[in-house]
């Protein structure tokens, strides 16, 4: 077990990245008291609504909310996260049959025993800071960088003027993300795993879920200046933003993510920050179905209208994996979950790699932009 505040050295064979040593790792008992107890009683953006929802109002929330925890219920059964995009909504009977045959095998690896396996020091590392910290950060070989820019440019360049054409209106966040379909970018799927192959990373990853890994999905993802999605919290209030804005864990099924850069990324650069040991902060299943039954229907949202549909569910279903909006500034609380952020500042090349369970966030770009691709590994 590792003690509250101490950094462990994990950089040997592949000289993984460490995190700064001012970075803490995250004491667990304090991270649910700020996830778990947040007090919606007492917020200035939820308190008013607490109290005021008609009948109708709360019968409405709840029915919804039961309406996608069944979804949820049923993702979590076929883990869903695993089924690559061009497979979840088949459109003849060849996909239907292999949509069917990945879910009878993601439901079928869910009982076999744990992976055993002989791992290289580098695929060693590789797990030990996944387990330790919940994510590791390495740089590409100048051939890697290059080969896997030169394959997603095409994909990039095509994203990057599908934005231009809505540069003046609302940033969503669905906006600044694109998916790359192994049907059609199969060059792009090969690179990718080549490289994390090669580079020890789907071998620490496989060790780390305890089954053999592969690249499940790639999105390319563009953020700059004109994206708000994490600006807005609360739009109809003047509430400032907290310093936490936009922190999250993934409501998914607990899969590992990989992140590489494909643009220098400075602080100013929107880059991607996670908080140190959060990993370890997994809510027992029932919370967990909760939180994710919330971000899937909607409720998570801060908008207004949001915000009173989440005021309306009973008090023990007030949970939320997009927590970083409520978290009020300046409370014990947000500092420490500042403590224990790392914001991975880096060149293009960098390739993160996180638990997406753990606290993180990114793209909140402040000046020019942000060019990555976010692997789903599982």
């Amino acid at each position: 077990m590792i003690k509250d505040q101490e950094i462990p050295t994990i950089n040997r064979a592949q000289k993984l990245n460490p995190p700064p040593e001012k970075i803490h790792l995250s004491n667990n008992m304090q991270l649910n008291q700020c996830i778990d107890h947040i007090n919606y009683e007492t917020h200035p953006a939820y308190a008013p609504l607490i109290n005021s929802p008609s009948f109708s109002t709360r019968l409405s929330s709840l029915l919804t909310f039961i309406k996608f925890n069944y979804l949820v219920l049923l993702k979590r059964l076929i883990s869903y996260e695993l089924i690559p995009t061009h497979l979840r909504n088949p459109k003849n009977a060849a996909t239907f049959m292999s949509t069917g045959k990945k879910i009878i095998q993601n439901i079928a690896n869910k009982c076999k025993p744990k992976t055993k396996h002989h791992f290289t020091d580098a695929e060693i590392d590789v797990f030990n800071a996944l387990d330790q910290q919940g994510i590791c950060v390495m740089k590409m070989v100048q051939n890697d960088i290059e080969t896997l820019s030169n394959t997603a440019s095409p994909l990039i360049n095509a994203f990057r003027k599908k934005r231009q054409q809505n540069k003046d209106g609302v940033r969503k966040f669905t906006d600044s993300r694109s998916t790359a379909l192994r049907t059609t970018h199969a060059d792009l799927y090969h690179s990718v795993q080549s490289i994390l192959d090669a580079s020890g990373i789907i071998g620490g990853i496989s060790k780390y879920l305890g089954r053999v890994a592969n690249v499940i999905d790639i999105n390319p993802q563009i953020n700059d200046c004109s994206d708000d999605f994490w600006r807005r919290c609360f739009p109809d209030l003047s509430i400032e933003n907290p310093s936490t804005a936009y922190g999250h864990r993934d409501a998914s099924g607990g899969d590992v993510k990989a992140i590489f850069y494909l643009s220098d990324v400075e602080k100013e650069n929107g880059p991607f920050s996670f908080m140190l040991g959060s990993h370890r902060n997994r809510p027992n299943w029932l919370m967990n179905t909760i939180q994710e039954t919330n971000d899937t229907s909607g409720h998570s949202s801060t908008t207004p209208e949001m915000r009173k549909a989440f005021a309306a569910l009973p008090k023990f279903l007030r949970k939320k994996c997009s927590f970083g909006n409520d978290l009020e500034e300046g409370c014990e609380k947000t500092e420490h979950i500042l403590k224990s952020e790392w914001q991975i500042l880096g060149q293009k090349g960098h390739v993160v790699v996180f638990d997406s369970k753990g606290f993180h966030r990114g793209g909140m770009v402040s000046k020019g932009e942000r060019v990555v691709l976010t692997c789903v590994i599982g």
